[in-house]
């Protein structure tokens, strides 16, 4: 993720906070660093401390979410059916995104944009067990 990225991410969890005062509040750091956290140009990023209160406070996972979509993961012995439905499911939720976008609703694109990243993250988690699927399946064919 870059640094103009984290940068966005951090803007929008303060934003749902209330602003820089109101998320000052609710962690750690004070309004100097939370401003700090918003610009791309300084490469300190927001803390996962701070991340995990402003996220508790807000309600919104903003930016642990785009984290964790961004993060390698392979499960063990996961169930292939199960992924492909997650894979459906967030696919099919990306078409009132794109309607919203389309429509010029406010907020539309950075919906948009976590239904994408969702998205990718499902379809890896789905890879990642239907490779682990074809291991056993050759483990057991070797047996």
């Amino acid at each position: 993720m870059n640094p103009k990225r984290h940068a966005k991410l951090a803007r929008d969890l303060i934003d749902a906070c209330g602003g820089l005062d109101e998320a000052a509040h609710n962690c750690r750091v004070g309004k100097s660093s939370l401003s700090d956290y918003q610009l791309p140009q300084i490469s300190t990023t927001m803390p996962a401390d701070v991340i995990a209160d402003l996220e508790a406070y807000c309600g919104e996972p903003i930016y642990s979410r785009e984290l964790a979509a961004a993060r390698p993961y392979a499960p063990m012995g996961g169930c292939p059916v199960k992924e492909t439905h997650d894979v459906v499911q967030s696919a099919a939720a990306l078409l009132p995104l794109a309607d919203d976008l389309k429509a010029g609703r406010p907020g539309a694109l950075d919906a948009f944009l976590n239904g994408i990243a969702n998205l990718k993250s499902e379809a890896r988690e789905c890879h990642a067990v239907a490779a682990n699927e074809d291991s056993n399946v050759t483990k057991l064919g070797r047996a």
